[in-house]
């Protein structure tokens, strides 16, 4: 085949006809493409490591504090004791979730559910309460009432409290004579603020 030919082939096959007319315009063609590309990806590289170094510098995200303690305070009565708190610390502490509470009558039927300060109905068959005159359901710390605040439907609780250099106690409250049958665990979190 003649060198002509070739270059014919060529300029058909990479669709350069009219760009270049030898086997080194080609050649020529490829590298400008080739620099082109690589200072498109050098730039992007440039411009991603400098918007990671600005935002390492400028918008720092917060990370989430780790808990100085996870307890799961458990529907069976138990007392769970928190570390012992230092005297004058102040220290958050976050209850998530419910407990279980089934009908006496009937224990394989779920009559409503208990969270850090009320009892309430997952099917909306009684409003969430306190609990009936004379009990306060929730979590008490240290023999005091559950009292963590307005109802929340995600069941997530905060409360301060003030460390006096020993550990408290933690128990879930509710009508254990009427409500014998229970389930389930509320897990409290303390954090260092």
């Amino acid at each position: 085949m003649n060198e002509q030919r070739i270059n014919a082939i060529e300029m058909d096959v990479f669709g350069l006809r009219g760009q270049a007319q030898t086997r080194r315009g080609v050649v020529r063609l490829f590298g400008v493409a080739a620099v082109a590309t690589a200072a498109t990806i050098g730039g992007l590289d440039a411009a991603d490591a400098k918007r990671k170094k600005h935002g390492k510098k400028h918008g720092k995200k917060h990370k989430t504090p780790k808990p100085i303690a996870r307890l799961r305070v458990p529907a069976a009565n138990n007392i769970v004791q928190t570390p012992v708190l230092a005297t004058g610390k102040t220290y958050r502490f976050r209850a998530s979730g419910s407990i279980s509470v089934f009908q006496t009558a009937n224990p394989n039927v779920l009559y409503g559910k208990v969270d850090a300060d009320y009892i309430y109905s997952p099917t909306n068959a009684f409003p969430p309460s306190d609990g009936p005159a004379g009990f306060n359901y929730g979590i008490s710390i240290d023999g005091g009432d559950p009292e963590w605040g307005a109802f929340q439907k995600k069941h997530i609780y905060q409360k301060t409290v003030v460390g006096d250099g020993r550990a408290l106690d933690l128990r879930i409250w509710f009508d254990r004579d009427n409500f014998p049958n229970v389930a389930g665990s509320i897990l409290v979190e303390i954090f260092a603020t």
